[in-house]
């Protein structure tokens, strides 16, 4: 067995983004759970297989494993390939025809990654905005805010996963929220969304473009930072204000900042994000 090491991803402070852990040579799921469980970070990552264009990935929390995640594979990319600070500014036109190299992620789901510049960006899929018609009162109440304090029209995103958007005016808005998770359920189950979004477009933190938060109902938490959110994100960023690229601040009202980029790139979106090793 040999632990390669503890990696942080999509951080914007040294308390942001989520810990992952990562190790190589352990096949047997059973001992996988073992050291997941005792291993005290959220997510353990084994690479089982790499074959110089794929990476075979094993996720698992402390209690069960995972499909997917995104923030493992980048972890792992990051590992593997290098993890040298690249500058933070998104890339012009050329980006995408020029050096890059791909790799095929393998977990419960394929993915498609790029490296340019040691900045490691993962393919989220082909963007669908549609609107729906719900309450803004009863919205709002799920959200325990005044009904004047979001925009009446809301939407579902996707890249394959639905989630639910909001908009409010303003971060001191958003950081305001404080969600009733059950309230929350009955409007996915309404909408056919997993998750809530909401975001603000307005003076967002940290230079980004757009500061959100996103809500799991089902397991009545937050989460920090989220590849697939960030893609649902520029999927209404295109449609709706015709923004193809955008830097995106999550987790700040839950004091772990976290920033993550996202492209909109021949009808698909990508999205990518820093890594930096703990130890």
């Amino acid at each position: 067995m040999s632990s390669v090491g503890i990696y942080r991803t999509f951080p914007n402070t040294s308390s942001g983004g989520k810990e992952i852990a990562i190790l190589e040579g352990i096949f047997d799921p059973v001992q996988m759970q073992e050291i997941a469980a005792s291993s005290g970070v959220p997510l353990t990552v084994f690479i089982t297989e790499y074959s110089g264009s794929s990476l075979n990935l094993k996720v698992f929390t402390p209690k069960a494993e995972k499909g997917e995640s995104d923030s493992g594979a980048l972890a792992a990319l990051f590992h593997l390939f290098g993890n040298q600070q690249p500058s933070l500014h998104l890339f012009g036109n050329q980006f995408w025809n020029t050096h890059a190299l791909d790799v095929v992620v393998i977990m419960s789901e394929t993915l498609q990654a790029r490296c340019k510049d040691d900045l490691w960006w993962l393919e989220q899929g082909i963007p669908t905005v549609q609107t729906v018609e719900l309450s803004p009162l009863r919205v709002a109440a799920a959200l325990n805010l005044e009904s004047d304090q979001i925009q009446p029209q809301m939407y579902t995103s996707s890249t394959g996963r639905p989630k639910l958007l909001v908009t409010v005016p303003n971060t001191q808005i958003l950081d305001a929220i404080r969600p009733d998770y059950a309230a929350l359920q009955e409007l996915n189950v309404q909408t056919g969304s997993s998750g809530v979004i909401v975001l603000t477009t307005h003076a967002p933190r940290a230079e980004s473009d757009v500061d959100i938060r996103f809500f799991m109902p089902k397991q009545s938490k937050e989460d920090n930072a989220g590849a697939n959110t960030a893609a649902c994100v520029l999927g209404y960023l295109v449609k709706c204000l015709g923004i193809p690229r955008a830097e995106i601040a999550q987790g700040y009202a839950m004091g772990k900042p976290s920033s993550l980029f996202a492209r909109h790139i021949e009808g698909r979106v990508w999205v990518g994000g820093m890594v930096s090793r703990v130890k």
